[in-house]
């Protein structure tokens, strides 16, 4: 006796998968078939035999190249774990990689009984409005021969995008900061993105009195990217990183010389980016982040009546945008 896993019965489940089948055309579309029959379920029915089976059920040529097919199915089938039996898992998803039905389906015997309700089962899931075809009658035509996907499970791969940019800030140094970075996002198939930058500022003056004051900062910055959108072309995040840095202040000018000033700069900051790729894998990107200094030192200077005057103190939010040209892979 067949049985289904996730809480719906044999007739019903096929009957759903026919209800979600209809909200698109399916008058005589194509498919693809992937069959894997996991460690200990060698005796269960093979990728051709069972391609047959669909076939002959439909009482038409179906498989085709997965390139050409209007969906794909994709299946696999093992020993259940700590019970008798197999236990078998089938999917099916339209040419956009959207997913359209699955199914599940296990039995206590052996595993060649099951090639019959797996062949309804199929052909019921590539064309429910089809009439199928009495199993035991002659085909309408010859069995399809054409070859079967190879039987290799994806692989979901790292994503890297780095770039180049040139990058300006307001609010971090006297009047707008302009300066170089280079970073990365590393994306793990099952783990946030990674993102890491070091950035080089040029050296930004204000007055102060009679004298100079000169701020340079040079910093890393390193976080996590929990929102990611992708397509064939276009890449983006949404991310939190720390900034740490160091900054110098020189001063020039004054009748009293003073020896360069040296802080720890430290911040947090949430970030915007997004790649677009132009050929192959160069690609333009660009972000924009808020930043929030942690310590914000205040840089005064004395007039000539002895009065302690404000010269440069970074803003408690700091505007920053980049763009430059990266490359992404895959």
């Amino acid at each position: 006796m067949f049985g289904l896993v996730r809480a719906f019965s044999f007739v019903g489940g096929v009957a759903l998968l026919s209800a979600v089948a209809r909200a698109e055309p399916t008058a005589a579309r194509s498919s693809s078939l992937s069959w894997i029959r996991l460690e200990g379920a060698e005796s269960c029915v093979a990728t051709q035999d069972l391609a047959r089976e669909v076939e002959g059920r439909l009482g038409r040529n179906v498989f085709v190249s997965a390139s050409q097919a209007d969906v794909s199915v994709e299946g696999h089938i093992a020993p259940q774990k700590g019970a008798p039996g197999f236990r078998a898992e089938i999917t099916i998803r339209d040419n956009k990689g959207t997913l359209l039905g699955t199914r599940e389906l296990v039995h206590a015997g052996a595993c060649a009984e099951m090639h019959e309700p797996l062949a309804f089962i199929i052909a019921v899931m590539i064309d429910p409005d089809a009439k199928l075809v009495d199993p035991k009658a002659p085909p309408l035509d010859p069995p399809n021969t054409l070859p079967v996907e190879p039987q290799i499970p994806a692989v979901v791969s790292w994503r890297f995008d780095a770039a180049a940019s040139g990058v300006a800030a307001f609010g971090l140094l006297p009047n707008v900061g302009f300066g170089v970075t280079a970073g990365g996002i590393l994306e793990p198939p099952r783990f946030l993105a990674l993102e890491g930058a070091g950035t080089i500022w040029f050296d930004g003056t204000t007055q102060a009195g009679n004298g100079k004051l000169t701020f340079s900062l040079l910093s890393l910055s390193g976080g996590l990217c929990p929102l990611t959108f992708h397509s064939k072309r276009f890449h983006a995040y949404g991310c939190a990183s720390a900034h740490i840095g160091l900054m110098r202040v020189r001063s020039t000018g004054f009748t009293v010389p003073k020896a360069d000033n040296f802080s720890l700069f430290l911040a947090g900051a949430l970030e915007a980016r997004a790649t677009v790729r132009i050929a192959g894998p160069i690609s333009l990107r660009a972000g924009a982040s808020f930043l929030v200094p942690v310590m914000r030192d205040r840089f005064t200077y004395s007039s000539n009546t002895g009065a302690e005057i404000e010269a440069f103190q970074m803003s408690p939010v700091a505007a920053i945008a980049d763009v430059g040209f990266g490359v992404v892979f895959p």
